[in-house]
């Protein structure tokens, strides 16, 4: 996948290459993509809203137990003033 985003001459490595991308295919109603991209950004930047992210389109795709787990993770992690 990293080869794949790289062939669009955008940056594999960078968050908010994998956020907006991930932010698209939610919008678009493609959750499997927007989880796995979600996923990404979780490993790339562990704070509250990338974990909120995350449970917010495992929940909308029915992943119920898991969408609990990442929201109730979120609580916990760091977040930016303005994301409060």
């Amino acid at each position: 996948l990293d080869e794949c985003i790289k062939q669009m001459n955008k940056n594999p490595d960078d968050v908010k290459v994998r956020e907006k991308m991930a932010d698209e295919a939610e919008i678009n109603g493609n959750f499997p993509i927007a989880i796995v991209e979600f996923r990404k950004c979780v490993k790339m930047s562990d704070n509250g809203m990338s974990r909120f992210r995350l449970g917010r389109v495992l929940y909308k795709q029915g992943k119920i137990v898991e969408s609990f787990e990442e929201l109730r993770t979120a609580i916990n992690k760091e977040w930016l003033k303005e994301e409060r």
